[in-house]
């Protein structure tokens, strides 16, 4: 999963083994990825872990959700079905083979100022079957199951003409939070002061009709590990997306590469239903994720989740991960002084990385899924300019520390 400040998971290990006893409590007030907890829970040891950032919650719960693989393939496939007769995708993510006369899907579409410079493309199934043909009678050296080419005519009125789409599809519709993250250059760059902005029409008609087959379903263990693929997906397809150099060898893939919003010249709008087949099966993905949960961690973690309602404060036993949303300097009311026996963190250091404004991307789907990923900026330990300023950083991180060392057992 993208995120930021992910941790060399197996020195984490090493300390948690080290500094917890066989019987103790691990502490991460500022869990992240969540990777320590699962570190925790592969050395058996019990650990509490919180996080403001709603995000942190979600990948807990994913991890500790029954994975069926077979059921988990056909329904992504079945969503990928879906389009099989959608006008809209199959007119604007389509070309003429560069190949054949036949018509094929678009990978991807390589803008520059304004321009498409460069499609990839699928190669069709008459294609690829004809090129096999060829390698076993060595006429060729290997099959290219994808290649670039430039646009063609058809192509270019269609970058244009996609902006009359009309999307039936919940999608995020609302102004970027008031941030320094969120500049001038990059609303004006953007196209404009709305979330939705981040990606081109014809993707956002997708990632908002994927989503809608996603929220359909009623198991809730299949829901978030198809929304596990889909928030993988949705970053990959904005236009902050950027083409690799050719000198990379990567023609087809792109990243989002900083730690932050950006709106570059040169920019890689990829074909969401791609991403997100690629996103949910297959290396890398959902699937060899979460079929390798229970032979990395050696059993299926027990989790209990706390929360304004059921703060559990006196609860130490019978999980592997406490969890929840949960604001540092409230901590006393879920964890019971002189009760930790080691803790371990990745603290925010200031502004240097705006977790909350990055992972808005994600939550702003989330909580139309579930209120409880709405995030509350407020409490943010962080430093923003006009917004939250050094001394208020400086006096709740301080809170926040005071808070912790009361829930260590005493040397």
């Amino acid at each position: 999963m993208k995120y930021w400040g992910k941790k060399p998971h197996n020195i984490w290990r090493q300390y948690i083994e080290n500094y917890t006893p066989e019987n103790g409590i691990y502490l991460d007030p500022f869990a992240g990825s969540a990777i320590s907890a699962f570190e925790a829970v592969k050395a058996d040891r019990r650990v509490i872990t919180f996080d403001l950032n709603p995000i942190t919650s979600f990948f807990i719960e994913i991890f500790a959700t029954d994975f069926d693989q077979n059921k988990f393939k056909v329904e992504v496939n079945k969503i990928i079905s879906a389009f099989d007769n959608d006008k809209v995708y199959h007119n604007y993510f389509t070309t003429q083979s560069r190949q054949s006369n036949e018509t094929t899907i678009v990978q991807s579409f390589k803008w520059e100022d304004g321009n498409i410079y460069e499609l990839g493309i699928e190669a069709t199934e008459k294609e690829i079957k004809e090129q096999r043909a060829l390698k076993r009678k060595k006429k060729i050296p290997k099959v290219v199951k994808r290649y670039t080419a430039k646009p063609n005519q058809d192509d270019n009125l269609k970058g244009i003409d996609m902006n009359n789409i009309k999307i039936p599809s919940w999608f995020p519709d609302k102004p970027f939070p008031a941030s320094p993250s969120f500049s001038a250059n990059f609303i004006q760059c953007i196209g404009g002061n709305n979330f939705s902005n981040l990606w081109t029409k014809r993707n956002l008609y997708v990632i908002s009709k994927i989503f809608s087959e996603i929220l359909t379903y009623k198991d809730e263990n299949l829901k978030k590990q198809l929304l596990f693929g889909f928030i993988q997906t949705i970053h990959l397809c904005t236009k902050m997306s950027i083409p690799r150099r050719a000198a990379a060898n990567r023609p087809f893939s792109t990243s989002w590469g900083r730690s932050a919003y950006i709106c570059a010249a040169r920019k890689m709008e990829m074909n969401p239903l791609l991403v997100f087949k690629s996103n949910c099966i297959g290396k890398q993905a959902v699937e060899s994720c979460l079929k390798s949960v229970i032979p990395y961690l050696g059993k299926k973690p027990k989790i209990l989740e706390v929360g304004q309602s059921n703060k559990e404060k006196n609860k130490l036993s019978g999980f592997d991960i406490k969890y929840g949303i949960v604001d540092i300097n409230t901590i006393t009311d879920y964890i019971p002084e002189n009760s930790i026996d080691f803790i371990m963190t990745d603290p925010p250091y200031g502004g240097l990385v705006q977790y909350f404004d990055l992972s808005t991307i994600w939550l702003n789907w989330l909580e139309k899924y579930d209120k409880k990923y709405q995030p509350n900026y407020d409490a943010e330990i962080t430093i923003k300019k006009d917004k939250i300023s050094t001394e208020l950083y400086k006096q709740r991180f301080t809170n926040a520390t005071k808070n912790l060392y009361k829930t260590l057992k005493p040397e």
